[in-house]
């Protein structure tokens, strides 16, 4: 027989709990949740996105310039694949050649030029 009491009071232990438990959550749900006020956060609306028109012919302005002229020549697809050429332009000394205004002066005479196209000269 007593062993029989203490399955009773064991179930009964546990079913009150049970019923605890869920009088809590009732509770719980009844006045706490959903959550209003400061306690809420978020936004309900959809979020706001840029939008533009797209960007036509027109809105784009470019300028042809001597060096975007001679960037589309084939001696420039030339020098810039030709592994001789990208060492002398990354050579410290002949950039500093270059930034010489005697030098750029002499390059701009037509006899230097002719000179140095001449193969005798080379």
């Amino acid at each position: 027989m007593e062993i029989r009491d203490n399955r009773k009071v064991k179930r009964n232990i546990i079913l009150g709990s049970i019923v605890l438990v869920a009088m809590a959550a009732a509770v719980y749900f009844s006045f706490f949740y959903p959550p209003s006020g400061k306690q809420v956060t978020g936004t309900i609306a959809p979020a706001a996105r840029y939008r533009a028109e797209q960007i036509g012919k027109a809105d784009v302005k470019v300028e042809e310039t001597d060096i975007t002229r001679w960037t589309q020549t084939a001696e420039f697809d030339h020098l810039s694949k030709d592994p001789a050429a990208r060492k002398l332009f990354t050579n410290a000394a002949f950039r500093s050649a270059l930034a010489n205004d005697a030098v750029r002066d002499a390059l701009r005479n037509a006899a230097v030029r002719d000179a140095l196209a001449n193969s005798a000269v080379r």
